[in-house]
């Protein structure tokens, strides 16, 4: 089955939490209507983690594993019945093999090759990462040698407050984990900053669209 990509919109980055932690900063970030939800594979138990999310989740949000650098955790999240395989590089094993059974690939890139040589290798969306070294002018440099089919999401410590300058320059989303979520966080902040962070893309969007 080929899963489609969505055109835009918000990754929550879950890293580093265990199982329970992840479905409950989950819920909210689905109620809050994130659009995609990432389960990094350095967190504690990822593969249950994602398990339970695919069950609550199917059909709400899109799903899957970040920081993937080999095959074998590509075979897991599709094991896991999740769709997304996200990942920090560039690695064209790993996106031959998400592509296989029909999975998204997300890849890391930064420079002009990177990205280039990820398409070619038929990645669905590109990760601009990290985005304290990149800048709204890097993502209008890279729609202006890409297609504007491919989506482009910045990633990486990404707040509310910079999301306008980048969509203006033509980024279709945002990975956020730190702004979202981080170890001692209370649930009520949590809650609030995920509807904060929607509603600021939301904000985004319809500016540079006016």
């Amino acid at each position: 089955m080929q899963h489609r990509m969505p055109g835009s919109g918000l990754f929550a980055v879950l890293r580093g939490i265990d199982t329970q932690r992840a479905v409950e900063v989950a819920d909210v970030a689905v109620s809050a209507e994130f659009d995609m939800i990432e389960v990094t594979t350095n967190s504690p138990n990822p593969w249950s983690t994602l398990r339970r999310l695919s069950e609550r989740h199917a059909g709400t949000a899109v799903g899957g594993a970040g920081t993937v650098l080999g095959t074998d955790d590509v075979r897991r999240v599709a094991d896991c019945g999740e769709q997304l395989v996200v990942s920090p590089n560039m690695n064209i094993e790993v996106i031959g093999q998400t592509k296989t059974p029909g999975l998204l690939s997300v890849r890391g890139c930064f420079t002009p090759t990177k990205v280039f040589s990820a398409l070619e290798a038929s990645a669905d969306a590109i990760k601009l990462f990290p985005e304290a070294a990149c800048s709204p002018e890097t993502v209008a440099a890279s729609h202006a040698v890409i297609s504007g089919d491919v989506p482009i999401f910045v990633t990486g410590g990404v707040g509310a407050s910079r999301m306008s300058a980048y969509v203006r320059a033509g980024a279709n989303g945002f990975g956020v984990g730190s702004s979202l979520c981080k170890v001692g966080k209370l649930m009520e902040e949590i809650r609030r900053d995920a509807n904060e962070l929607v509603g600021s893309f939301r904000h985004a969007l319809k500016q540079a669209r006016s």
